[in-house]
């Protein structure tokens, strides 16, 4: 009796283990979990092991046809790829055919070091990418980035940027939401949320200034109920300086309180990047060749 109840016993612990460990397996390959995968050419995997993995197979879609919901599971804190998460997908999205990243709750650390001198560092970049929403997600700088000369800064820009992808395609229809993002204002080039149409999207120098109304700026973008703190700048939208290319229809806030953006412990000092046509000074929000635009309740 002693032997038969010492063996159960010892096989009743190693069935705990061994199941504890395929439950570690399920969890370290099903870290991010793709809704609805068969709605993207190529299809999407039901599951990625990193968001990185999964935003580089979004970036490869070349068809939408119906919504996608990419979630990374509670628990599973992530660093971002150097230079930020780039999301650039070309297939056209709508409305309805749309995708959907969820951060749930999960923080995202900035790369370290950033290359070195450079201005188009961010944790998320939308680069001429549509009806994208991005939201849940706790954004921050990394604490080994400490570079702020502007010559050898390793800093992060961006918490997320809206950028074109060329002068005639823009990021449309975008929705940030619900997100919290802290960089480190000691570092003058800081911006929650920027989103500019007048330069390429990895070099702040280079005029690209957009060549149509239509396609080309950043038009009808959301930025809603996001907290952001620890920035020189909050939110920055600009457009063309073309009256007949300018940004059309963005919304800062919403209309009620539940929809407002919540800025803090921002400013200090003023941007040393030239940033086209950003302004000289540092502010919480700021919007400039914007037609139709709704700055509410934040």
């Amino acid at each position: 009796m002693f032997k038969t109840v010492t063996l159960f016993k010892a096989m009743s612990k190693f069935y705990i283990i061994f199941l504890a460990f395929l439950f570690s397996i399920k969890i370290a390959f099903g870290q991010v979990v793709v809704t609805n995968p068969g709605n993207t050419t190529p299809n999407l995997a039901a599951t990625y092991t990193t968001l990185a993995n999964a935003i580089s197979a979004l970036n490869g879609v070349t068809a939408i046809t119906g919504p996608v919901v990419i979630t990374l599971n509670p628990g599973n804190p992530q660093t971002t790829p150097i230079g930020g998460y780039s999301i650039n997908y070309s297939a056209t999205a709508t409305v309805v055919n749309n995708i959907r990243i969820d951060g749930g709750g999960n923080t995202i650390t900035a790369y370290s070091p950033q290359a070195s001198g450079s201005y188009t560092d961010a944790i998320f970049k939308i680069i001429g990418s549509d009806y994208l929403t991005l939201e849940n997600f706790v954004l921050q700088e990394n604490p080994l980035n400490n570079k702020i000369s502007n010559s050898t800064n390793n800093m992060t820009e961006w918490g997320v940027a809206l950028l074109v992808n060329n002068q005639i395609n823009g990021a449309q229809h975008n929705t940030i939401r619900n997100n919290t993002i802290s960089l480190d204002k000691t570092y003058q080039n800081t911006f929650g949320v920027y989103s500019n149409t007048s330069h390429a999207p990895n070099n702040i120098s280079v005029d690209k200034q957009v060549l149509n109304g239509t396609a080309a700026p950043n038009h009808y973008n959301k930025i809603y109920s996001n907290y952001i703190s620890n920035v020189n700048m909050g939110i920055t939208i600009i457009g063309s300086s073309n009256p007949q290319y300018m940004d059309d229809g963005n919304d800062i806030g919403g209309s009620s309180s539940s929809t407002g953006n919540t800025i803090t412990n921002f400013g200090g000092k003023y941007a040393t990047a030239s940033f086209f046509y950003n302004s000289g000074v540092v502010y919480g929000i700021f919007s400039n060749h914007q037609i139709n635009e709704n700055i509410a309740y934040n």
